[in-house]
């Protein structure tokens, strides 16, 4: 499941709940084992905002939640994929 990034990153905290979500970067470099808590994800969009052009990874607390986020597209997986049609229905 998968949407353009240009249309939906900062949309993105619109469908999270009000609980921590985890940020992370990178897979291969030294800094992979580094995480951002943010601790309401609702507002996720306003801290990525100012930090657009990166691209990263969410997962919850559970790790039961998977969304990839790249230049192009965003991607989930997991419980996600519920989040990736609250989207949809949103922006319509």
């Amino acid at each position: 499941m998968c949407l353009p990034t240009d249309d939906y990153e900062f949309r993105l905290g619109g469908v999270l709940p009000e609980r921590p979500v985890r940020l992370f970067f990178d897979q291969d470099g030294p800094d992979r084992r580094a995480v951002v808590e943010v601790m309401d994800g609702s507002r996720l969009g306003e801290v990525m905002e100012e930090s657009f052009g990166m691209e990263y990874f969410l997962s919850n607390e559970e790790a039961s939640l998977l969304i990839a986020v790249n230049w192009y597209a965003i991607e989930f997986a997991g419980e996600a994929k519920g989040l990736h049609a609250q989207l949809c229905q949103a922006s319509q």
